[in-house]
């Protein structure tokens, strides 16, 4: 009878432990998807200096916001890219090309 009761007393430890721990980890990751997030508002917008035509300058989009390639991060090969992770193409009035965030 004693062992009975000392195995359904384990069974019920078990499966708190393991209840809180399920909660545990849902929280944490929840909490890390938080700081995750808003992590990426850190970044400056036109990180460098010729990031944006001359003041009132008209300007074309040549190719919207996306992401940078892996390659253009990693190479660092475009200045945004490293920073910002985002990349816009203008081309300016003036016949200027123009990357920016």
């Amino acid at each position: 009878m004693q062992t009975l009761l000392n195995k359904a007393f384990m069974e019920k430890l078990n499966f708190l432990y393991n209840y809180i721990l399920y909660r545990l980890t849902v929280l944490a990751l929840i909490i890390e998807s938080h700081w995750t997030n808003s992590s990426s508002k850190l970044y400056v917008d036109n990180y460098e200096n010729n990031s944006s035509c001359i003041s009132g300058e008209e300007y074309e989009v040549i190719s919207e916001c996306h992401p940078c390639t892996a390659f253009e991060i990693a190479s660092e090969s475009i200045d945004v890219c490293v920073h910002a992770r985002y990349k816009e193409v203008l081309k300016c009035k003036s016949g200027e090309t123009i990357t920016r965030r």
